[in-house]
């Protein structure tokens, strides 16, 4: 990876991180802990605060924001590169052989 790409990587992350702070101040997160099944316990020494359902949610919305994200990039990785022959990622039969040689090869 170059400098200038690493340094692209950085800009995105770092614009990510201020659309996430502003997100947050906005009141996007007003519903965190406030769902069904968070639990909060409140007594004399203190409160103990449990977000289980809102962890849930925020877990799944995660998985899928970063699945479609992969799929994306991996689709653009695969586009920008036709002219690469990767049969590795259209064949499920070559996958698995393939996997199967290096775990050989690693055992060896």
């Amino acid at each position: 990876m170059s400098n200038q790409q690493i340094g692209v990587l950085i800009i995105a992350i770092g614009a990510d991180i201020i659309l996430l702070g502003v997100f947050v101040w906005l009141g996007g997160l007003s519903w965190f802990g406030k769902l069904p099944g968070d639990i909060r316990i409140q007594g004399q020494p203190g409160t103990v605060f449990i977000p289980i359902a809102s962890m849930i949610v925020i877990s799944v919305v995660l998985s899928v924001g970063l699945n479609l994200l992969l799929r994306f990039l991996r689709h653009r990785l695969l586009a920008s590169h036709h002219d690469l022959h990767l049969p590795f990622f259209h064949d499920p039969q070559r996958r698995r052989e393939t996997l199967d040689e290096v775990a050989v090869m690693h055992h060896s």
